[in-house]
């Protein structure tokens, strides 16, 4: 095993992606199409983060299938156009990749969003040359663990770290057995990230928790 092999892993919205730049509207949008009024946007920032299922669940309760496909069809398309005019990142997160880099760090994302979605918003961030690896989630899984463990798997790295700012992110990482960093400047809720290994209040602030992590590894 190449014990230089060390891996970053990194949520995307809320965490590398200022989703909530298109994220409110396109939701509004889709959802008044269908019909669907009143839903606020801590409502809305709320599901960031969450399965596409879970989503659905919480906007359209109750309905069958073919309405959440309706909804999801109305919502991409909103999507793509408002992400492509609207999209923009976090301060300090261009630099925290170039520099994790240039430090020789293996980089991927693994989101409970599809792959599609994750390169749209990487390509209009301009972030795609830093990632080795993608990890969405296939239609197969129900929680973010499944496509990380997939993820590790696939790169057999000999130490790994994952940093998030959503329960999604914690829960993954402790299923897996590989430490977190909690983003504090995402979408997370009064709470959410209790545990995390290593709290970072602004991008920059991951750098430091990647170091400290690794080397108080085991």
């Amino acid at each position: 095993m190449n014990t230089n092999k060390k891996l970053v892993i990194f949520d995307l919205d809320g965490t590398l992606n200022d989703t909530s730049l298109y994220v409110i509207p396109a939701t509004r949008r889709a959802l008044a199409e269908m019909g669907v009024t009143g839903i606020t946007d801590e409502e809305i920032m709320r599901n960031v983060g969450a399965s596409w299922r879970e989503a659905c669940e919480r906007y359209l309760p109750g309905q069958p299938q073919e309405v959440h496909r309706a909804y999801s069809d109305r919502y991409s398309q909103a999507e793509r156009e408002l992400c492509r005019e609207q999209h923009g990142t976090f301060p300090g997160v261009p630099e925290l990749l170039r520099q994790l880099k240039a430090e020789g760090y293996l980089l991927a994302i693994c989101s409970n969003a599809s792959l599609r979605y994750i390169k749209m918003v990487c390509g209009y961030l301009e972030f795609l040359p830093y990632f080795d690896d993608f990890a969405p989630l296939e239609p197969e899984m129900t929680e973010k663990a499944q496509s990380m463990k997939k993820l590790l798997d696939r790169l057999c790295p000999d130490w790994a770290v994952m940093a998030g700012d959503r329960h999604y992110d914690l829960e993954a990482a402790r299923k897996n057995g590989i430490p977190f960093i909690g983003c504090g400047y995402g979408y997370q809720r009064p709470g959410e990230l209790d545990g995390a290994d290593f709290y970072a209040a602004a991008p920059f602030q991951v750098l430091q928790g990647v170091h400290l992590l690794e080397k108080h590894r085991p």
